[in-house]
């Protein structure tokens, strides 16, 4: 499909947008098992359940659109997964190291989805679709929460006495 439009752009954004919550339901899946820190196992389960939801949110999305997602991607949960992997293969970091990075790579793409969210709401806004910003909103700032959640935990984490 041809982008020549902010209507084009903004299905094509909101397509990315379902691919990227997608991608990260399997990622946190996936993070929650490979991490010991409780607090942080617990955030990323919650995280994930709420991923789903908002997945479920953005499909709403393209109904009420009368359109199907586009066949589009974001890379930024494939390049996390490969960084993880490059840091454990090439650093043989000790597991408070590797539970440290992860809940740090974790907060680095809440900020990156928030700074998604607060674009394709201006999209929404100024492409007459006010009721799809108000759902945007809602996975929004559930994006906002769990970066604070995050933030407290690697704090948590930072003060630790074995990872001074």
């Amino acid at each position: 499909m041809a982008i020549q439009n902010k209507q084009d752009l903004f299905h094509f954004d909101l397509s990315v947008l379902l691919s990227m919550e997608q991608e990260l339901d399997k990622a946190l899946g996936q993070m929650a098992q490979d991490v010991d820190d409780q607090q942080l196992k617990q955030a990323f389960q919650s995280h994930q359940q709420q991923t789903q939801q908002q997945a479920q949110r953005i499909q709403q999305c393209f109904q009420d659109l009368g359109k199907q997602p586009l066949d589009a991607t974001d890379e930024t949960v494939a390049g996390m997964k490969t960084q993880h992997d490059n840091f454990l293969k090439y650093h043989s970091p000790s597991k408070d190291c590797l539970t440290l990075f992860d809940a740090t790579s974790a907060c680095i793409a809440e900020q990156y989805e928030i700074a998604k969210y607060q674009s394709i709401i201006q999209f929404a806004n100024s492409t007459n679709h006010e009721r799809i910003a108000g759902v945007l909103q809602q996975n929004l700032q559930e994006e906002q929460q769990t970066a604070q959640t995050l933030q407290s935990i690697i704090q948590q984490l930072s003060r630790q006495p074995a990872m001074r």
